[in-house]
């Protein structure tokens, strides 16, 4: 009900003189009165502030019966009702790789730890108890050995798989307030995962230099050095390298057209288009890699039934990222480097041509970005000493201004 009341306000005003004055009078002024029902099932009455028309205390008074309404809609309403529809939509309106990256994840770190909970009872405090669970917790990436005596070895999850975590949670949690009525969504309000200066750092540090990479080459077994090799020099994605096949070859460069993921339902794996359109491109080879796929060529080309159709690295079959990665950690190990990711390569990769000082455009031409901008802002923090340059230029326009006086 909109109550039309007579009001009494003060206004401020100023004399010729310039002071402040304050003159009252009696306006007309709205409020509305009504009954509502809370979650829990009490009755209550509302009387609201007073607005400057009826019209704006009748829509106030529709909002406010309205979030009443969804606030009795969403009570009971577990999380897990909400994974559902998230997860329908993710498998209806995605890639199939994609989705099934994103349900792994919410699987495995998300849905187990909020799925018996009822949504209005998931406070920014929840939210916060699960980021500390995730920010203690990791994964283990030297299983433990007790006849050669090798201790398990844990590794903490990244700054950015966190935060990607969070980013679905806060998905998962929109879908309470779009079809259940939620009010506010508790991880928004809680923000994502913050960051230790020290961890930015650490994160940045995910990359090899020619250096560390000659070391590490030397521990890796004679049928995986060739695959490594080609990541540090071409800067391939790891879907990309894996995709690629005799016919992409033609002694002097390789035509990344299309990209691979074992991430299906359907088969082993799947050969799917590259990340973007920019993705597809040619990359020229050095000598060495020319050397090492000539070589690996003839080796292949001896086997019976070969075809260029066959992948350079797998021969029939593609080979698998879990050896990959289980090759490389080995080679880490022993190597005494720091561990990297696979895509790591590709990092080391942008490092060894930026460094190089190569143009910009020729770089991100050869690692299939969009535009320029996104390789700066990918990878030019990563290497310090490009900050030299600077420091050199500067000191020399001081010298040749002492050297004219």
């Amino acid at each position: 009900m909109i109550q039309e009341c007579n009001v009494i306000v003060r206004t401020k005003k100023k004399d010729t003189a310039g002071n402040i004055t304050y003159k009252e009078k009696e306006v007309k002024k709205y409020r509305f009165k009504c009954y509502y029902t809370t979650a829990t099932g009490e009755r209550k009455q509302k009387c609201s502030k007073y607005y400057p028309s009826r019209p704006k205390a009748k829509a106030a008074e529709d909002k406010f019966l309205l979030e009443c309404e969804n606030q009795v809609h969403f009570h009971g309403v577990k999380f897990s009702d909400l994974y559902k529809m998230f997860k329908t939509d993710l498998e209806n309106n995605t890639e199939e790789s994609t989705a099934i990256t994103k349900l792994s994840k919410t699987d495995k770190h998300i849905r187990d730890y909020f799925k018996d909970m009822e949504i209005e009872k998931i406070t920014p405090l929840t939210v916060r108890q699960w980021q500390m669970s995730m920010l203690n917790s990791g994964y283990i990436i030297q299983k433990e050995d007790k006849k050669k005596n090798i201790p398990e070895q844990k590794k903490k999850y990244s700054k950015t798989y966190l935060l990607e975590l969070h980013t679905l949670l806060t998905s998962i949690l929109e879908y309470g307030i779009k079809y259940y009525g939620l009010v506010n969504n508790p991880a928004k309000l809680q923000g994502n995962f913050k960051m230790k200066r020290a961890e930015k750092i650490n994160d940045f540090e995910n990359f090899y230099t020619l250096e560390e990479f000659n070391r590490f080459i030397k521990f890796v077994d004679d049928e995986w050095k060739d695959f490594f090799n080609f990541l540090y020099y071409t800067g391939c994605r790891c879907g990309e390298a894996i995709a690629i096949t005799w016919k992409d070859y033609d002694e002097k460069s390789i035509n990344i057209n299309k990209s691979l993921t074992r991430k299906t339902k359907k088969g082993s794996y799947l050969i799917k288009s590259t990340k973007t359109l920019s993705s597809s491109r040619i990359i020229d080879l050095p000598n060495k890699l020319i050397d090492i796929l000539n070589k690996r060529k003839e080796y292949e080309q001896r086997k019976e039934g070969f075809t260029d159709d066959w992948f350079i690295f797998g021969s029939m079959t593609p080979i698998t990222e879990t050896t990959m990665r289980r090759k490389a950690d080995k080679a880490m190990a022993a190597a005494g480097l720091k561990h990297i990711t696979i895509h790591g390569f590709r990092h080391s990769h942008a490092s060894l041509l930026i460094n190089g000082n190569l143009n910009i455009k020729l770089i991100s031409e050869r690692l299939g970005h969009s535009s320029v901008t996104e390789t700066l802002d990918t990878y030019t923090h990563m290497f310090p000493e490009q900050r030299d340059v600077c420091v050199s230029y500067l000191n020399a326009l001081s010298n040749q201004k002492k050297s004219n006086n």
